[in-house]
């Protein structure tokens, strides 16, 4: 890693000592979903039009290592990407997921690309809720006397 960043930044300022140096991305589809793709022999395709959208989005310097992992049940891709700016500085917040806006339409253009092989939007805005452990544990406890 330390040899791809110094290839590949170019800004002239030091890099920040808290600077995020690079971007691991896990890669997958349910495990029914990617069991098909075996299946049917579109695994190797899968692979290939995720490596061709993660190239247009993150241009190919920055693709650090694409690697199709098969030793667990469900087959996934583990890409690193180096979070480097078009002016050569390093930024994951800028470069890759800092604003909602960007996050959101990374996801967007990520799910059409992955359109042929079933993967679709989640739930656009959605507003979570979220609950402590105690209140979870109650909801179950509650649930349960109903039952």
């Amino acid at each position: 890693m330390k040899q791809r960043i110094a290839e590949a930044y170019t800004c002239s300022r030091k890099i920040r000592s808290n600077a995020v140096r690079y971007v691991n991305l896990f890669l997958s589809g349910s495990h029914e979903q990617m069991h098909t793709h075996v299946l049917e022999g579109k695994l190797t395709q899968w692979m290939g039009t995720n490596y061709l959208y993660h190239v247009d989005e993150y241009s190919h310097p920055n693709i650090v290592r694409f690697t199709l992992h098969l030793d667990e049940a469900t087959p996934h891709v583990h890409a690193i990407v180096l979070p480097r700016t078009p002016d050569g500085w390093l930024s994951a917040r800028d470069y890759l997921f800092g604003h909602k806006e960007k996050l959101r339409g990374f996801q967007e253009r990520y799910a059409h690309a992955m359109e042929p092989f079933g993967l679709e939007r989640g739930i656009e805005k959605k507003r979570v809720h979220y609950q402590t452990i105690q209140q979870y544990y109650r909801c179950q406890t509650y649930a349960n006397l109903l039952d």
